[in-house]
Formats: structure tokens, C-alpha cells, sequence
């Protein structure tokens, strides 16, 4: 008798893991998408190995591993599959399409000015890199590699 007015109140039917596209907005992408790249491009990789290899900071007496300047492919992959591409540049993506669709200019703005900046670390990093493809894994499921220079046309693109 107490529980009639709650109809939903033990709905089991509903994964509360699983977001659905009306929860999802560009206030709850961007400050994930901003966490990830400060994350990991001025914490990460890129900014810890070369504060090693100029002697900001040193390990004493290890080695041959990064400090002696020995790097592997896995060593720089993180960057590359878990944030750049599969996390920041993808969720921008989407964060500019979805403020787009909105017409909100302002993160559609900050979407493509830390799109530019995702880019440009990631040119600079690895040279040609996926973009023009990048963010159709249906219709391309292994992306062609852009020029560095395709990629700085792109980055202006962005920020004009």
C-alpha cells in the first residue's frame, strides 16, 4: 500500500553505466576531453622524457631504459591509442559536432581550439598523422595518414 505511487521506484531494466544521448552534453564531454589532454601532454609522456633527457630531473645508476635515452614503440604508444586519438581527438570530435547540431558557438569554439592544439602536438610528435579519416571506423577502418602539412592546413582551418 505504501509503495503504490512508486511505479519505477525498482526499475532493474535501466544500466546507470550507460548513458543515454540526452545525458550527454558538451558541459559533461568538455571537462573530461580538458582533464585528458592536461593530463597527459603537460604530466605525460611528452613532457616527462624530455625534462629526463635535459637533466631537470635524473634517476642515478639505472639503466638502459628511458634516462639513457633508450626508447621502445610501447614507450610512446599510451599517447598515442589511449589519449590522443581513442579519448581527446575523438571526444572533440564529437563535442564539436554535438555543439554544432546545437548551434552553441562557444563550445564548438573551445572544441576546435583544443582539436587545433590536439593536433599539433600529435603532428609534431609523430609527423602525418590520421585526421581526414580518423573519426569514421565504419566507412575507414584503417585511416590514411595525413601530411604534416595537410595537418597544419587543418589546424588553421580550426582556429579561423
Amino acid at each position: 500500500m505504501y509503495l503504490s505511487g512508486c511505479s519505477d521506484w525498482l526499475d532493474i531494466n535501466k544500466d546507470p553505466d550507460s548513458p543515454t544521448a540526452d545525458v550527454i552534453t558538451e558541459s559533461v564531454l568538455l571537462p573530461g576531453i580538458e582533464a585528458t589532454l592536461s593530463f597527459e601532454l603537460a604530466g605525460g609522456i611528452p613532457a616527462r622524457y624530455p625534462n629526463i633527457w635535459i637533466g631537470q630531473y635524473a634517476w642515478n645508476g639505472l639503466g638502459p631504459d628511458i634516462h639513457t635515452f633508450k626508447i621502445l614503440d610501447t614507450d610512446v604508444d599510451n599517447t598515442w591509442t589511449y589519449t590522443l586519438y581513442s579519448n581527446a581527438l575523438k571526444n572533440l570530435n564529437l563535442l564539436i559536432q554535438m555543439a554544432d547540431a546545437n548551434k552553441n558557438t562557444h563550445f564548438k569554439g573551445i572544441g576546435q581550439i583544443l582539436m587545433a592544439y590536439s593536433l599539433a602536438v600529435a603532428t609534431d610528435l609523430w609527423g602525418d598523422v590520421p585526421y581526414s579519416q580518423a573519426f569514421q571506423p565504419l566507412t575507414f577502418p584503417k585511416p590514411k595518414f595525413d601530411s604534416q602539412e595537410e595537418i597544419y592546413t587543418a589546424i588553421f582551418k580550426l582556429l579561423n
